[in-house]
């Protein structure tokens, strides 16, 4: 055995393709697209569960489903995954079914949850509200799990909440 060449053949490059031009162009016109879809949403899911279909007295007149939303929104969430599923390719491995049940159990008990909620509050005070999670997860972590985290972590938290509030007020 002598010694190992260093004109081995080098790794294939890849090229990268980006739907909108450049790196920057695709990642603006996401953010773009994403708000426009959150904030579509957010007005759907207010206008649906926190207005009177009629007289606001009448008990009946409210939207009282809110199973019925939370279903229709999977319904929508595993067509679009289905047809994305089509044009990208497979990567990783499968996980088990009873870890992703965990994910999915949890997932839907808050988004019901949710609609529940806004029979309440608004939506812009919801959001409020699930922008401070980060700094409750933060907090439950060093508490609970013993996490330890930066100080400029805490501050992002902080920021984020803030800036929601401002934002929405």
């Amino acid at each position: 055995n002598g010694p190992v060449s260093s004109s081995s053949p080098s790794p294939p490059t890849t090229t990268t393709t980006y739907l909108f031009g450049s790196e920057n162009s695709t990642l603006i016109v996401c953010c773009i697209g994403l708000l426009i879809a959150y904030l579509t949403w957010g007005f759907l899911q207010e206008r649906i569960m926190g207005h009177p279909y009629g007289d606001a007295d009448d008990e009946d007149a409210w939207f009282k489903h809110s199973s019925f939303c939370v279903l229709i929104n999977r319904l929508f969430g595993v067509v679009v995954s289905s047809v994305a599923l089509q044009f990208v390719p497979r990567t990783g491995s499968a996980a088990p079914p009873y870890v992703i049940s965990l994910c999915a159990l949890s997932n839907m008990s808050s988004s019901w949850l949710q609609y529940e909620a806004l029979h309440y509050v608004t939506f812009p005070v919801q959001t409020i509200f699930k922008s401070g999670k980060v700094l409750i997860t933060m907090g439950v972590g060093k508490l609970v799990l013993k996490k330890t985290f930066p100080l400029q972590k805490y501050l992002n938290a902080l920021v984020i909440g803030v800036g929601v509030y401002i934002f929405l007020s």
